[in-house]
This record gives structure tokens, C-alpha cells and sequence, in this order.
């Protein structure tokens, strides 16, 4: 597959084919750099405002896109809170279903959302 060859060739640019990817995607590696950086800088002059939650907010999250145990530490880290006396609330970004906007799934441990609007790991 196409990531695999990336990870076993482009990255550790092994051989004429790996080498020769890898170089084709500096270009690309600068636009990005260069975006990022774009992107700090105007928030360090103020033209892009950081928000405040007023609130405590935890983030979890990772490089990695599925399969890394994000949604089960979650649901362990928010047990351990309301074990606490806390109320937590999780909001993800969704996967999988068919709502285009914000959708409330679930309150008070009742789902509020089949599976097939919000996407199975926001019902869990």
C-alpha cells in the first residue's frame, strides 16, 4: 500500500525510488512550513484571536489517526472525573455519520443520537 511504502521507503529514504519521493516532497514541505508559520506569526500580532473556554478543558489526541486508544482512555478519563464529583462533557469532531452540524448525542449517559447520524464512537 501507498503508506506503507511511505513508511518503509520515502521516510528513511531508502533506495533511488524512496530517495527520489522523499525530494519531490520538499516543495510540498515548505508551503506547509512556511503556512504554519505564517499562521503563529499572526497570532503573535493579534490578527488571530485565541479563544477562551472558561472553563477547564483537557485535550486528548495524537499523530496517529485511529487505533492508538483515544476514545477508551477518554471514557476512562471522564469516569474518573464524575467519579470525582466533576460533570464532564466530550466534544469530538465526529466520524462516520451523516449530520453535517453540531449534534447533541448524548446526556446523562442516554445516547440522544442513533448511530447512523452521529457515528459510532460518538455513541459510545
Amino acid at each position: 500500500s501507498l503508506a506503507r511504502f511511505a513508511r518503509e521507503r520515502v521516510w528513511p529514504r531508502r533506495g533511488v525510488l524512496g530517495t527520489l519521493a522523499w525530494v519531490s516532497l520538499l516543495p510540498a514541505s515548505a508551503v506547509f512550513a512556511t503556512a504554519a508559520r505564517l499562521r503563529t506569526a499572526a497570532y503573535g500580532v493579534g490578527l488571530l484571536r485565541r479563544a477562551q473556554a472558561g472553563i477547564p478543558v483537557v485535550s486528548v489526541g495524537n499523530l496517529s489517526v485511529g487505533g492508538t486508544g483515544k476514545t477508551p482512555f477518554t471514557l476512562w478519563l471522564a469516569e474518573g472525573l464524575r467519579a470525582r464529583g466533576r460533570r464532564p462533557a466530550i466534544v469530538l469532531r465526529g466520524y462516520g455519520g451523516s449530520q453535517p452540524g453540531p449534534t447533541l448525542v448524548g446526556k446523562g449517559g442516554e445516547a440522544r443520537a442513533p448511530v447512523a447520524v452521529a457515528g459510532d464512537e460518538a455513541v459510545m
